[in-house]
């Protein structure tokens, strides 16, 4: 009889504080993932940053860069005075 496969140590955080650490980092690289794409709509065209979003295959990150783009993507279109109020 062979011995059971080996299962691989998980490093799961210890402590709340380690959680809260956690999350902070993946929220922080996330927003960055976000101001990225609002950048590349910026510069490239929203089909280019929508593409780009949605290979990302993040529910999250899709949600984010949508109300972003609500925002910001708005604000720059009636500062070029594309769009009017």
């Amino acid at each position: 009889m062979l011995p059971p496969p080996a299962v691989p140590a998980v490093n799961t955080p210890a402590t709340d504080a380690d959680m809260n650490e956690m999350y902070l980092k993946e929220e922080k690289e996330h927003s960055e993932f976000v101001e990225d794409l609002v950048r590349d709509a910026l510069t490239h065209g929203i089909a280019h940053a929508v593409k780009m979003a949605g290979a990302l295959k993040n529910p999250h990150i899709l949600d984010d860069f949508h109300d972003a783009l609500a925002d910001k993507y708005y604000e720059k279109l009636l500062e070029a005075r594309k769009l009017k109020q």
